[in-house]
């Protein structure tokens, strides 16, 4: 899915400013056309946001998103946004693990 391959794209660590950039534009039309946007899309969003040096706008979707998962059945997605935001707060970018050569 777009939201698959955006997320990809967005956390890997070779990606470049420009790319961080587009990806997170793509990504806020992916997030905010929705009436309620979900907690991964807010997860994707606040990703997107932070590998493109929009740090405060990372904390606070991360942080919706983690209020959505809190209760939801959903504690591993829980902890994950947790981590997060974390990296978020301290003006860290969140990286896929990648295997490399």
């Amino acid at each position: 899915s777009t939201a698959q391959a955006a997320w990809k794209v967005a956390t890997h660590p070779d990606s470049n400013q420009q790319v961080a950039e587009r990806i997170y534009w793509l990504c806020r039309v992916i997030c905010l056309t929705s009436d309620q946007p979900s907690a991964e899309q807010l997860d994707l969003l606040a990703a997107a946001a932070a590998a493109s040096g929009r740090f405060d706008e990372a904390v606070a979707h991360a942080e919706t998103a983690l209020r959505l998962t809190q209760g939801s059945g959903s504690p591993q997605l829980s902890t994950v946004v947790q981590m997060r935001l974390e990296l978020y707060r301290q003006g860290r970018v969140y990286h896929i693990s990648v295997d490399r050569p």
